[in-house]
């Protein structure tokens, strides 16, 4: 039995959440094998918690980064950095979330951790958007 979670803002939702919730996805990371597309099950259900709360979050939806390694012989590109992005989406949408509370975006270069440059860019990131306007 799959679970779901609730998308609706919650009344006690406060506008400070996007931000405690920013601190949150600043340091959520979910880093791939190069060339490999999929993730664990426990990797899976810190972003369905991260997906929760940007949900209960009035005027937040989470955006989900695909990222790519460029480097010599990693075999990736800005394609592969959108199928990790896509694929989180439909398990996040499996599992009902709405899928217009999510977006999906790659960048079309390679982008390492601003300060961290070892670690790698075959990865996924979060961060939320603000769409009250």
């Amino acid at each position: 039995m799959q679970e779901t979670f609730a998308t609706t803002a919650q009344p006690w939702a406060q506008t400070g959440c996007m931000a405690d919730l920013q601190v949150k996805l600043d340091r959520a990371r979910i880093f791939y094998n190069e060339g490999s597309i999929t993730v664990t099950a426990s990797e899976m259900d810190s972003v369905y918690l991260l997906a929760a709360e940007a949900a209960r979050c009035d005027g937040a939806l989470l955006q989900v980064v695909g990222q790519y390694s460029d480097a010599v012989g990693s075999r990736e590109g800005p394609a592969t950095g959108r199928l990790r992005a896509l694929a989180i989406m439909n398990t996040l949408v499996s599992a009902g979330f709405a899928a217009d509370e999510i977006i999906v975006t790659a960048p079309s270069w390679s982008e390492s951790i601003a300060g961290q440059p070892a670690l790698p860019n075959s990865r996924v990131d979060f961060t939320l958007v603000d769409v009250r306007g």
